[in-house]
């Protein structure tokens, strides 16, 4: 019998597959890829994006992808995030632990994990700690 957590994975995908049919990343759009926010080199990755040519602080948005926490990664909203940064934000785009191979709390600890990351390396990526989002 199949599991739910791959009629889920294998339902959903789908539908992200026809939403991000030919989309590319944008040539205004900076992307830091595949930054380790954990000790999970496969999981606990993130990415920032920011406008090119964009110096200074910028406001954060924090991308915490949906799937009921049992399905996604940051590659399901690349092209959204990259999106908002095109309209002046710094984005982090990250990809948790996912349920049922990770058991509970550890999505939750994951997203907070990128929060500190973010306040760590502020200076770094242009971080605005005062408006993340």
């Amino acid at each position: 019998m199949e599991k739910m957590s791959s009629i889920i994975r294998r339902e959903f995908k789908k539908g992200d597959d026809i939403r991000d049919a030919g989309l590319t990343a944008p040539d205004d759009v900076i992307r830091y890829k595949d930054i380790a926010y954990g000790k999970d080199s496969a999981m606990q990755v993130l990415d920032v994006y920011r406008p090119k040519d964009t110096e200074g602080s910028l406001p954060v948005i924090v991308s915490v992808h949906g799937g009921g926490w049992v399905y996604g990664d940051k590659e399901l909203y690349q092209y959204y995030c990259m999106s908002l940064a095109q309209r002046g934000f710094a984005v982090a785009n990250f990809s948790y632990r996912l349920a049922p191979e990770s058991k509970f709390p550890a999505s939750i600890i994951d997203t907070n994990l990128v929060f500190g990351w973010i306040l760590d390396h502020a200076e770094e990526y242009g971080f605005d700690t005062e408006n993340i989002f």
